[in-house]
């Protein structure tokens, strides 16, 4: 009867760790699918849009279309 209980507890921790560790995996997938999903909602935007699109983070030039370089002279700026 002992033993039955230990195997039980044993299982119930087994259950919860890989329950926690499901959840660790899939907001990792989360993130990664928001990601690229966010990407590629980026890359459709420039490569569709007509005018001028730069997309920045701070300081730094992320993505730009090709209209850019007919609206800005100084390419140094864009590159």
């Amino acid at each position: 009867m002992l033993f039955n209980f230990f195997l039980f507890i044993a299982f119930v921790i087994m259950y919860l760790i890989s329950r926690v560790n499901i959840g660790e995996v899939r907001e990792r997938f989360l993130k990664e699918k928001n990601l690229r999903e966010l990407v590629d909602l980026l890359n459709r935007i420039i490569e569709s849009n007509q005018d001028g699109v730069i997309i920045t983070a701070k300081d730094n030039i992320l993505m730009y279309n090709h209209q850019t370089s007919t609206i800005i002279e100084d390419e140094s700026m864009i590159n």
